[in-house]
């Protein structure tokens, strides 16, 4: 079985990183919609790329402070520390999370639980389900969590729920609309 998934994330891992050139770092300081990068031919927009790079912002400044002794301030980013800047560091682990995230989506879509993998897909599913939310509280029902989510909560979201086996049989089951 373990061979088995090594060769799967060997051939399902180089589409990803040949879907990777065309990289740029400085666009995931342009607008939302423009793509950044590519995974499996999938763009990746900048949007998405920012979303990544918050979520992983707090550990890398955790991970400088603990491994280095740096304070978070001014010049941060761009200072090194043991030959690995901060910046990098997050723009890799943001990286590295998106590949993750779309890897698993496009599982789950080759599996037949979700109807598309793409980054388009997934803000589609929070528009539905923030104005699900936002319909609950008019009607007095009950909304656990925040009455709105951005993407790094809803992919968190709608990715746990992805993992859980029966959960992702119910999804499937009733096409991911709550």
């Amino acid at each position: 079985m373990k061979r088995r998934h090594r060769r799967f994330w060997g051939l399902f891992l180089v589409p990803v990183a040949a879907g990777m050139i065309g990289w740029a770092y400085a666009a995931a300081g342009t607008g939302g919609m423009a793509a950044v990068a590519e995974v499996n031919g999938s763009p990746v927009s900048a949007g998405e790329f920012r979303g990544a790079l918050e979520q992983e912002r707090a550990g890398v400044i955790d991970y400088y402070h603990r491994t280095y002794g740096a304070e978070y301030g001014a010049g941060f980013w761009e200072a090194g520390y043991g030959g690995e800047k901060p910046e990098e560091t997050l723009k890799r682990r943001a990286l590295r999370e998106v590949v993750q995230v779309r890897t698993e989506l496009e599982l789950a879509w080759r599996h037949g639980l979700i109807p598309d993998a793409s980054g388009e897909f997934l803000r589609e599913e929070m528009e539905k389900e923030n104005k699900r939310r936002e319909a609950a509280i008019r009607a007095n029902q009950p909304v656990y969590g925040p009455v709105r989510l951005d993407e790094a909560a809803f992919r968190n979201d709608y990715m746990a729920k992805l993992e859980r086996p029966g959960e992702a049989i119910r999804l499937a089951a009733v096409g991911l609309h709550s």
